[in-house]
């Protein structure tokens, strides 16, 4: 099956308005219309008085009638001949509306793919009707994100600086054992290490806040390597280190500007001798009522923040807030095969991003109350707030938009969060 993709390259024309200097995979009559809607979409979600030649706009825009969906970045470039001394430039990646879970993956790899070609048009000035053949190059290969390699400054990323946090000393040599992106996983083990709360898990994952798991080394590797399937719009990353006091395994998504930690697992020894190294008084005689009162005290002890702790040695998981539709999809996946259950996963992952451009088509349209009312009384229970944290992620200026409409028209925001 032919992949349907295309790309973009829209420059505003202060006297005609956002036009296409280059396209590929669309017909002319919608890439016109892929500069329209991504340049009044984009643009009419911040203030384009506020912003400078060094920043950038972007937003997922969907394209429901033609079955696309977009990532669209647009920065700016200075031009005396230009209206305010800069020039409106845009490039919009598209693909087919069933390839979109691979397009959220892919964002932060477009992202910085690009910008470096908008640092390149900055250089070379005001593009007005003639491109290069390297940036031409450059515009197809966004067609193809999954092949886009970027080289990511780690030096002083949130995994590193946890590091810093665990011990101010010099590390020793890194792991070199298979990591748990090489290894598939065990939804059986899963199961049976981690018999109730899971749905709290899923939660967290999908919320992107930070999980720590506690247990042995190969437990902790396989749990890693079954729970990265519930974040299949992500591409993640696995480091393996040990430092002082702590070896460790964290699982990571990166952006350009930084680094989200999803689940950071700790080894049994090490927690232990982590957390009693940073007692608030040294010589504290501590007693507790049991071993959750125990591990509570512990967590409160870490030198870094959790949503969620998981004991793997008594299968218990601490914190966490439960969640309907994490709840029906733990329910679906119980039981079935293995490829089903990813299946099964990837296709819940899918219908929240489809409810995301639902909602964001909703908002840049002619939203009214009742529209809005409308789609929230269509959701399923639990999903608003698993949608509202995907749309912060890839469309903060979005998000702001659909505050400061509930506030307005007086809708419970609540059922946002």
């Amino acid at each position: 099956m032919t992949l349907r993709r295309g790309v973009c390259l829209v420059r505003f024309d202060d006297q005609l308005g956002p036009g296409c200097l280059y396209s590929s995979g669309l017909d002319n009559k919608f890439a016109q219309k892929v500069c329209m809607k991504s340049h009044l979409s984009t643009l009419s979600l911040s203030s384009q008085a506020s912003v400078s030649t060094d920043d950038y706009v972007e937003s997922v825009i969907p394209f429901v009638d033609e079955g696309f969906i977009a990532f669209s970045t647009f920065f700016f470039i200075k031009d005396d001949t230009a209206r305010g001394g800069k020039r409106t430039l845009g490039i919009v990646t598209l693909v087919d509306r069933s390839q979109q879970l691979s397009l959220y993956k892919s964002i932060p790899e477009l992202a910085a793919t690009i910008r470096d070609i908008a640092s390149d048009l900055a250089k070379l000035g005001d593009p007005k009707e003639k491109l290069s053949d390297q940036i031409i190059d450059k515009l197809n290969q966004l067609t193809n994100m999954e092949s886009l390699s970027v080289n990511f400054d780690i030096g002083m990323e949130s995994v590193e600086l946890i590091k810093q946090r665990l011990a101010e000393i010099e590390k020793t040599p890194e792991k070199t054992k298979p990591t748990s992106l090489d290894m598939d996983g065990n939804f059986e083990f899963l199961f049976e290490k981690i018999p109730d709360d899971l749905d709290k898990v899923i939660f967290a994952l999908l919320k992107n806040e930070r999980i720590v798991i506690v247990g042995e080394e190969n437990a902790i590797s396989l749990i890693l390597a079954t729970l990265k399937w519930f974040l299949p719009h992500k591409k993640l990353y696995n480091d393996l280190w040990t430092i002082p006091l702590v070896d460790a395994e964290a699982l990571f998504s990166r952006s350009k500007e930084s680094t989200t930690l999803h689940i950071l697992g700790i080894q049994n020894q090490s927690f232990q001798e982590l957390t009693e190294s940073n007692q608030i008084v040294d010589d504290d005689v501590l007693i507790f009522n049991d071993e959750a009162d125990q591990m509570k005290t512990s967590m409160k002890r870490m030198p870094l923040e959790s949503k969620v702790v998981i004991d793997l040695n008594d299968g218990v998981i601490y914190s966490g807030i439960s969640n309907r539709f994490c709840k029906r999809l733990l329910s679906t996946i119980k039981g079935k095969p293995y490829l089903q259950i990813l299946e099964i996963i990837s296709d819940h992952v899918d219908y929240l991003i489809t409810r995301v451009s639902d909602l964001t088509e909703l908002i840049l349209g002619d939203v009214t109350s009742d529209r809005m009312q409308l789609f929230v009384d269509s959701a399923i229970d639990g999903e608003l707030s698993l949608i509202i944290t995907i749309i912060n992620e890839t469309n903060p200026n979005l998000m702001n938009r659909i505050m400061e409409f509930f506030s307005k028209y007086q809708l419970p925001l609540e059922v946002l969060f």
